[in-house]
């Protein structure tokens, strides 16, 4: 294989990427962290965001400038965010679609999904680490998901703040950016604007998750090289917590009757993410 076909099998496979990532943000109940974790670009993902944020506050500081390091960046970013702009888009048409008209089968899909996540953050720390960190995530995630949210219209200030948190928690594996949204009642508010083009909302939003990518994507960054394992204790307690949150009768209105549909549904969003975990296993032996 040539290198130009190579490097264009890498840009695809970025791409589908930042699609199914894109797919996941609009759901509230998985990451689109977890997603990158899964596909084995969450590393690469973090990095590149991180140095990228790092160029523009030397930038900032009238430091030297170099434009290659401005460039590689953007190799990993401009295709993940391509796809991850398509599958935000799939999603609001038709995901969102699916919520109203078959709630029980999403939600039973996206909690087979975190389950298959919860192993694959399991299969990556240590038991150790698992014992000691993983019930921080699990409390904070039970936490989160007893806080009441609200359905009324979002002001500007906090679609802002919203915006900023819902950052912070796409970055990290475990927590969905959407949930932290639909907690602080901009969920409903984001997913209208976006269908609707609502053009001064989604600046709004935009602005903030801006200044969540220069808060947050170094530290991340420094503390995944430094503590990797202990991270992903706290992000497996993290996804198991969300269960309780993403049960899918919670979300049913009455369905009970479709269980063997739910049940496949459950199963199916297990063997996507088994499969995304052999995949990455495979590779990185």
């Amino acid at each position: 294989m040539s290198l130009s076909l190579r490097k264009l099998g890498e840009m695809i496979g970025l791409a589908a990427r930042g699609f199914l990532m894109g797919i996941a943000e609009v759901l509230p109940g998985i990451s689109g962290g977890t997603v990158a974790l899964l596909t084995g670009v969450y590393d690469r993902l973090i990095g590149s965001l991180a140095d990228l944020a790092v160029w523009l506050k030397n930038v900032a500081a009238k430091q030297r400038i170099d434009l290659a390091s401005f460039i590689q960046p953007w190799k990993v970013l401009l295709p993940l965010a391509i796809g991850m702009v398509v599958g935000f888009g799939v999603a609001v048409v038709a995901v969102v679609h699916l919520l109203d008209t078959q709630p029980l089968l999403v939600w039973s899909a996206i909690f087979g999904i975190v389950i298959g996540a919860v192993l694959y953050a399991a299969m990556s720390s240590t038991v150790r680490n698992l014992i000691i960190f993983a019930p921080i995530g699990l409390a904070f995630a039970l936490a989160l998901s007893f806080v009441p949210g609200t359905e009324l219209e979002a002001r500007n200030g906090v679609v802002f703040v919203g915006a900023i948190l819902a950052y912070g928690a796409w970055i990290l594996p475990g927590i969905s950016g959407s949930f932290v949204l639909l907690i602080l009642g901009v969920w409903t508010t984001m997913v209208k604007a976006f269908a609707s083009f609502q053009m001064i909302t989604i600046l709004v939003f935009l602005t903030g998750l801006l200044v969540g990518w220069l808060v947050f994507s170094h530290p991340v960054r420094l503390v995944l090289q430094k503590y990797r394992p202990m991270l992903m204790g706290v992000f497996c307690g993290l996804l198991a917590g969300s269960l309780w949150e993403l049960w899918p009768w919670n979300h049913a209105d009455g369905q009970s009757s479709s269980l063997p549909a739910a049940l496949t549904a459950i199963l199916l969003g297990f063997s996507v993410v088994s499969v995304l975990t052999y995949a990455k296993v495979r590779k990185d032996s």
